[in-house]
């Protein structure tokens, strides 16, 4: 089993406006808020190894050359 956490941004420090000029016009744009959070749980089933060791396969054609 595994957790992961993440966090983005959470003191929401990242916020720039953008100012565009077009002649004599101002548009002002200001950013959505890019704070997130986020949690991702894995778990495997049936994680065990296989017992098969690949022994004893092919012996009988090995003896026969």
């Amino acid at each position: 089993m595994s957790v992961q956490l993440q966090a983005n941004d959470i003191f929401n420090t990242s916020s720039s406006d953008i100012l565009m000029h077009s002649g004599n016009r101002l548009t002002i744009l200001a950013p959505e808020s890019r704070r997130s959070f986020g949690m991702t749980i894995r778990y495997k089933f049936n994680a065990t190894r296989s017992k098969y060791k690949g022994t004893g396969a092919g012996d009988s054609q090995k003896n026969r050359m």
